[in-house]
């Protein structure tokens, strides 16, 4: 849609921000702020910088095309902010010192935004 066009484009705006229904609240989350996103069965964690971790009901798939190109998929569990990795190699990515898989699926997509 428009809208997500527009928000590729202000990828670099630090105040752009995602809005999710967390406890029975809509809670503004800056995209900046986010570390990772985890698929947790029914529900996603939300991984923030400041190590708070906000949950939500929606899927992850939903909740990432909802996000700016620099938020990659690395496996069919975990969506990371590509501006947070602290390392990466071909096997995992280690952001906010927390190592996470980079899953067959995904590996060669990953790579290639990753510029390798």
């Amino acid at each position: 849609t428009e809208l997500m066009r527009q928000q590729g484009v202000a990828g670099n705006i630090p105040d752009e921000h995602i809005t999710v229904r967390s406890e029975r609240k809509n809670r503004q989350i800056k995209l900046n702020d986010i570390l990772f996103l985890e698929s947790m069965a029914d529900y996603v964690k939300i991984v923030l910088n400041s190590g708070e971790i906000v949950i939500t009901r929606e899927k992850i798939s939903a909740l990432h095309a909802r996000l700016t190109d620099k938020f990659l998929r690395i496996h069919r569990s975990f969506v990371v902010n590509r501006d947070r990795l602290e390392s990466y190699n071909r096997e995992e990515v280690t952001i906010g010192n927390k190592e996470l898989p980079v899953s067959r699926t995904y590996k060669k997509e990953f790579l290639s935004r990753m510029g390798q």
